[in-house]
């Protein structure tokens, strides 16, 4: 366990070696509790074969790579179905905070086939060319509760991506604020999964496509959204808060609120570009007209909408 532990300004060492700062054991149960990392050259926090580790009441500041990577040891780019089975880390990040770090994938956290859990975390200003702030591939189970992404950016998906093949992810309490992405989607992009998101609040995010959500699968999958805000988002294309593209899918947004959204080129709120799909919006509200908020392009889509509101 690692208790209390405050580095600063640990740099000199990487001009010569480029390496974590930290390398956990495999097999390990890890802890790091209370602990601040302000301005490293790499990641503080490597893990291969973890069978858990926990972040908890830790700071990390201005870090040059993923503060945390967490990999079971497949690259990405060779991961297949076959090989997403048997060992998975168990991911916990509590009551932490990451600011300005920056790195190719997830500034702040970078995890590839783990069960993760974060809540009361937030990620402010980090910057990735993928996921500013949270990078998620292949997890079994992935819980995100009362965490805020402000002020994230990347070229794709500026606050977060989740992708976990036919796996379900739950979000609650979440707020996404202020984040940017230069080419895809600004908030968050769910990849080949299901699940659920509530109570969760989308103000001020950017994107030159896909707006804030990018909902993208091709097997399969249910996602239930309710309760959720999407104020004052801004796309050049395609939409401002929510882009479903799949394959025989199932998606229901209920109860939620639509105000402020403009996308140039695009419905303002939602586009549906889903092939063989129901989409259903129930009991929502609109800013403006149905025509300037909703598009479906294609045929072979269902989208059911009723008891909807529109404020014109």
């Amino acid at each position: 366990m690692l208790t209390n532990t405050s580095i600063f300004y640990l740099n000199i060492a990487n001009v010569v070696h480029s390496s974590p700062f930290i390398t956990l054991e495999q097999y390990k149960n890890i802890n790091i509790i209370e602990s601040r990392y302000i301005k490293h050259f790499s990641t503080v926090f490597y893990g291969n074969l973890l069978k858990s580790l926990l972040i908890k009441s830790s700071k990390f500041y201005n870090i040059l790579e993923s503060s945390i990577f967490i990999n079971r040891g497949v690259h990405y780019s060779k991961f297949i179905e076959q090989s997403v089975v048997e060992f998975r880390t168990d991911v916990k990040v509590i009551d932490c905070y990451f600011a300005g770090c920056n790195s190719d994938r997830g500034g702040g956290v970078h995890t590839a086939l783990c069960d993760v859990l974060i809540t009361k975390t937030e990620f402010s200003h980090n910057i990735a060319r993928i996921a500013g702030g949270l990078y998620c591939l292949n997890c079994n189970k992935c819980e995100i509760v009362g965490v805020s992404f402000v002020g994230n950016m990347a070229e794709y998906n500026g606050a977060a991506f989740l992708g976990n093949q036919d796996r379900s992810i739950e979000l609650e309490l979440v707020n996404f604020s202020s984040n940017t992405a230069t080419e895809w989607n600004s908030a968050i992009r769910f990849d080949r999964n299901g699940g659920t998101m509530k109570n969760s609040y989308f103000e001020k995010n950017k994107a030159h496509s896909c707006g804030c959500i990018f909902d993208f699968s091709w097997k399969p999958n249910n996602r239930e959204v309710s309760f959720c805000n999407f104020i004052n988002n801004t796309s050049l294309s395609r939409s401002a808060a929510v882009t479903l593209f799949h394959i025989l899918h199932q998606s229901s947004y209920q109860n939620c609120n639509f105000a402020l959204n403009i996308c140039k080129n695009g419905p303002n709120s939602i586009l549906v570009m889903n092939i063989y799909s129901n989409v259903s919006i129930l009991n929502c509200t609109f800013d403006k007209s149905s025509a300037e908020e909703i598009k479906n392009e294609h045929r072979e889509s269902i989208l059911v909408i009723k008891d909807c509101q529109y404020v014109v």
